[in-house]
């Protein structure tokens, strides 16, 4: 099967709580708000982050999940936002 692209919607009430995705998807973040978020993992779980805010009612560039794992993240402009990718193996 093909990788999928995932959205993750950051609404006023934060962050989805988990998403689960296979190896290799990507993801991107949709920011439905009238103020910028920084999604950021948290002590640098996953190397293949873009930095930089997602502007409001903006999204943000893919990012391409290529470890299978579990990686928290915040906001870094909104600390009590938090969410966690979780990426499935391929077999």
């Amino acid at each position: 099967m093909a990788p999928r692209i995932h959205q993750i919607e950051i609404t006023s009430a934060g962050f989805p709580a988990n998403t689960s995705i296979a190896q290799f998807d990507s993801i991107f973040f949709v920011n439905n708000t009238t103020h910028p978020h920084q999604p950021a993992p948290d002590n640098g779980t996953a190397t293949q982050w873009v930095p930089g805010p997602v502007p409001p009612n903006g999204e943000s560039p893919q990012i391409v999940f290529n470890a299978a794992g579990r990686f928290p993240y915040n906001c870094v402009l909104d600390s009590h936002m938090k969410g966690t990718i979780t990426v499935t193996a391929k077999s």
